[in-house]
């Protein structure tokens, strides 16, 4: 066989990130938790500083202190996208394209690009890693090539982790990280007896529907 496990889990991988990059965010990068997410990067990048009184009328997702707006989530998601935000800004700028993400009311081009790009690289990217992951793991697990294959897919494009994917929220990342770091947890444990294949896998699937139902 050419296609070896470790072959079809990275063309797995490329084929989801290509199809969550390609779906995108959409609409969904003006929600309230996304705009806070969003807000807090420009605010770390543009003003140096950690509120988003800038951001703080189009969101309801705010914290209030000392007259200012800080927003009310976790922000690990703004940290990891803060990066190729960075990276990008400069680039829209020499293509004469508005830096500034909000203009009155109205989120410019820029804000729809950035957006576009920070949900590529935290839920596509997690989410497609998590999938390729389960199916070296059901390989681990001697599951066959096609049903490994089967339950990466349907993990990946028929399951709440398909949507959360295409959207700039912390639920993908965060669940795709759980059950990375579950699988991880089975391939160095070498937990691979056939006795055990059930419970691993109804853990695994637990673990990732809970979380991201939160």
């Amino acid at each position: 066989d050419n296609w070896s496990d470790r072959r079809v889990a990275f063309g797995l991988f490329l084929c989801l990130w290509l199809t969550y990059g390609f779906i995108g965010p959409g609409g969904s990068i003006m929600n309230s938790n996304s705009v806070t997410r969003m807000g807090l990067v420009y605010s770390i990048l543009e003003e140096h500083s950690l509120k988003i009184d800038s951001f703080a009328d189009l969101t309801i997702d705010k914290a209030q202190f000392g007259g200012h707006y800080y927003p009310d989530k976790a922000p690990g998601l703004s940290f990891m996208a803060l990066p190729v935000v960075s990276l990008v800004l400069p680039a829209l700028r020499t293509m004469h394209m508005e830096r500034r993400p909000v203009i009155g009311r109205i989120f410019t081009t820029s804000y729809y690009v950035t957006g576009w790009l920070a949900c590529v690289v935290t839920s596509s990217l997690f989410t497609a890693f998590a999938a390729a992951t389960l199916y070296l793991l059901a390989r681990h697990c001697r599951a066959s090539k096609s049903a490994g294959l089967f339950g990466a897919l349907v993990f990946g494009l028929a399951m709440p982790s398909a949507g959360w994917a295409t959207v700039f929220f912390s639920h993908a990342t965060a669940g795709a990280c759980l059950f990375v770091a579950f699988a991880l947890m089975i391939l160095v444990s070498e937990a691979s007896s056939e006795g055990r294949l059930g419970s691993i896998f109804h853990l695994g699937y637990e673990s990732v529907v809970g979380f991201q139902g939160m």
